[in-house]
């Protein structure tokens, strides 16, 4: 019979995959980000709302990974004391498998969107650059601008 440690160290494999699996999810909803951050760009939208965006998929992400991590702790302390059956290891086994594959393909997508993120913010600086450098090459090659004032003034005016 599994101890009160093992019972507990399965709750807490299973909340943790729970959350995984979530994160997986989540991650779905890059694409999504992406296209408002590309709407930003072409003034679909405002910069605040891309930012908005992506500040809210990235903090919906965190929480995901503290809840994940809300049982270190204990999971560490169970770990070294729980008393597990030979009934208890394989199943432990098979749920940390599937944890290890989730957070693996989690991963994956991690790197591919951080890569798009700077790709697009590459290009955006790229394109305020040549803003920059069009805006000084028009005032280097436009006529000066006189301003019209007039040349003599009485003391009224």
């Amino acid at each position: 019979m599994s101890s009160t440690g093992s019972v507990r160290l399965f709750e807490i494999a299973r909340a943790r995959l729970k959350s995984a699996r979530a994160l997986l999810e989540l991650a779905e909803f890059e694409s999504k980000v992406l296209a408002i951050v590309d709407g930003a760009t072409r003034g679909e939208c405002t910069p605040a709302e891309a930012e908005s965006a992506l500040s809210g998929h990235l903090d919906a992400r965190d929480a995901l990974i503290k809840s994940m991590r809300a049982f270190d702790d204990e999971w560490v302390a169970l770990a070294k004391s729980a008393e597990l059956t030979e009934g208890d290891v394989a199943p432990l086994r098979a749920i940390n498998a599937e944890m290890k594959s989730v957070l693996d393909a989690v991963g994956v997508r991690d790197k591919a969107f951080v890569r798009e993120l700077k790709s697009r913010q590459r290009d955006a600086s790229d394109g305020v650059k040549r803003a920059e450098a069009g805006a000084t090459a028009q005032r280097a090659y436009s006529p000066a601008q006189e301003t019209m004032q007039p040349r003599f003034t009485d003391k009224a005016g």
